[in-house]
């Protein structure tokens, strides 16, 4: 738990889960909640048409995508893209294709990293 400063609105306060004060986080939900109540208004409304409308910054917008706080319409698909290849995601950083190749060479990377696992391989005592 450390003391820091609300990017928002300056105000110290003491971190624990949230990156901004208590009273940044209830205003931001409440954001949030509006702009969850367009979204069902105005389904093929685009990030720039949510951001105007409900004073959400894009940027924020994106970060819910991300999140998975938010699901994609038809007017946010192609907003996110993945991280590495450029392809269009519906949530989180990386896509299916790409996640699943960072996957494969985790479990490689790990599968030569712990020899301790394999048979005859370890610590002997005499």
């Amino acid at each position: 738990m450390a003391a820091m400063n609300c990017p928002r609105c300056g105000k110290l306060f003491m971190k624990i889960r949230a990156s901004v004060c208590a009273e940044c986080e209830k205003k931001e939900e409440a954001q949030f909640q509006e702009l969850r109540a367009y979204i069902e208004e105005e389904p093929l409304s685009n990030i720039s048409e949510l951001s105007e409308a409900t004073g959400v910054p894009a940027k924020r917008i994106l970060r819910y995508i991300r999140e998975g706080r938010l699901q994609v319409s038809e007017g946010l698909m192609g907003s996110l893209r993945c991280s590495k290849c450029g392809e269009p995601v519906i949530e989180g950083n990386f896509c299916s294709t790409c996640s699943e190749k960072m996957a494969q060479k985790l479990a490689g990377a790990l599968d030569k990293q712990t020899p301790s696992t394999k048979k005859g391989s370890g610590f002997h005592t005499r």
